[in-house]
Parts: structure tokens; C-alpha cells; sequence
């Protein structure tokens, strides 16, 4: 079964699921949904692994943007932000 949320994603990704499976399969569930808005009001839980809560936090607040939701207050967090840059693949 497919998370319903981005932060049944999380814990999906917590639990040991790779992070490349949980989330690609969160956003299909987001884009074929009518109601985006509860998705992603649920604060995710951190992982303690950046930049994976960062990119949480990006992904919460695009959605939003990109379908006109509300932003939901978790991702400005200073937790869910990067010290330094990241450039996936060693890319630079």
C-alpha cells in the first residue's frame, strides 16, 4: 500500500524503506488525489539524516506552492533547512 502522506512516507522511510521508493510513491498518490491539502498538513518526523529532511521540507512546501495550498507551518523549521549547499552525484 502506497503512503497517503508525506509523513506516512517518513515513517515508512524510518522504518527502512528506501527513500527513493516512499517518496516517488507518496507523490503519486498527491498528484492523483482531489484533496492535496491534508497530504501534507502532518508534520513528518526527522529522520536525522540531511539533506533528506531538508528535501522533506522542499517537497511539503512545493506541492503547496505548485497546487495552491496552504503552506503547512512545519516546513519552516530550521531543522528541515541546510547549512551548506548540496549537490546530489557529487556535482558541483
Amino acid at each position: 500500500m502506497r503512503p497517503g502522506t508525506l509523513k506516512q512516507a517518513v515513517e515508512r522511510i524510518i522504518a527502512g524503506e528506501d527513500q527513493f521508493i516512499a517518496i516517488p510513491e507518496f507523490l503519486d498518490e498527491f498528484y492523483m488525489s482531489g484533496d492535496r491539502q491534508p497530504m501534507i498538513d502532518e508534520e513528518p518526523a526527522f529522520t536525522g539524516m540531511q539533506p533528506l529532511d531538508a528535501y522533506v521540507g522542499a517537497v511539503g512546501e512545493h506541492l503547496a506552492r505548485r497546487w495552491s495550498l496552504a503552506i503547512p507551518l512545519w516546513v519552516e523549521d530550521s531543522r528541515r533547512f541546510l547549512a551548506t549547499p548540496f549537490f546530489p552525484d557529487g556535482l558541483e
